[in-house]
């Protein structure tokens, strides 16, 4: 690509970004019963997730799912969401992205669930 290719792109998203038109991650932390609580502290109604069971939050499923790890700290969560963009990023997806970023140089990396 030539310089003045990508510096036009860089003078698009500067001003998308100004104009509020761009999107971003926002960290979220799930709560049982299709909530979560946003970046703000709020808590909030998860209607796009795929946990509308709440069976990410079952204790006897959850007990059973975790006996095979050593401790809590190795507890993987349960359930999946909606995209990102609209449902929040959790803790879980940005730490395998700084492991890939890692494992990659240091360069940026994303991860794409789908299902």
């Amino acid at each position: 690509m030539t310089d003045s290719f990508v510096r036009k792109l860089e003078e698009e998203l500067a001003g998308l970004d100004a104009a509020g038109r761009t999107r971003h991650l926002r960290a979220i932390t799930p709560l049982p019963g299709a909530k979560a609580v946003d970046e703000f502290g709020r808590e909030v109604w998860n209607l796009s997730g795929n946990d509308y069971l709440s069976l990410a939050f079952d204790p006897e499923l959850k007990q059973s799912f975790y006996q095979q790890y050593a401790t809590p700290a190795d507890y993987p969560a349960l359930s999946s969401a909606s995209s990102r963009l609209l449902t929040g990023n959790p803790p879980e997806a940005e730490a395998l992205e700084a492991v890939l970023s890692e494992a990659y140089g240091g360069r940026p990396a994303m991860v794409f669930n789908s299902g």
